[in-house]
């Protein structure tokens, strides 16, 4: 699995909008929420410095890639999705995504990678009290607030600004 992955390696991941639930937001080797260009920019900075990028299921999406038009070079990325492989310039197919993550976690010479991973959210920190309009992103995190430590509450969300807000 991703999680048992991550720990062997211990790498960080950051996880798509798609992928959002694919990998525990309180787990210690968690970056955040990677949008391509709309994203924060330390998570775009440690994807690009990257000396080698796992894309685990990642959708080559506008949604997922945040309308990127910079494409993360072939020669430092694995791209597994929907029965294919593509490590560098190859692509390998009929290869399932889990066949794929337990042959790599079998493999001996894997090196741990140790890093101080600190998880970077999408919102910006409140601004000073003003008489103007709420900003959405103040709205989002009083909200946050609130359900901090609170279970049994359910958030819906339209597919406007909200989905990409409530993606923290």
């Amino acid at each position: 699995d991703m999680v048992g992955l991550a720990e062997r390696l211990g790498a960080p991941v950051a996880t798509t909008v798609l992928s959002r639930g694919s990998f525990p937001m309180d787990h210690p080797l968690h970056l955040g929420l990677h949008m391509g260009n709309l994203g924060p920019a330390p998570i775009r900075k440690r994807i690009a410095d990257a000396d080698l990028v796992l894309a685990l299921g990642v959708l080559r999406s506008d949604i997922n890639l945040g309308v990127s038009r910079r494409r993360d070079a072939p020669e430092r990325m694995i791209h597994a999705v929907d029965g294919q492989v593509d490590i560098s310039r190859h692509t390998y197919t009929d290869v399932g995504l889990r066949p794929f993550l337990r042959a790599i976690r079998r493999i001996r010479y894997l090196r741990k990678h140790e890093e101080a991973v600190q998880y970077v959210d999408n919102l910006k920190r409140p601004r000073a009290e003003t008489h103007s309009p709420i900003p959405v992103n103040d709205l989002l995190l009083t909200v946050n607030e609130f359900l901090e430590g609170r279970r049994g509450y359910d958030v819906i969300a339209e597919s406007g600004d909200m989905l990409f807000g409530g993606l923290e």
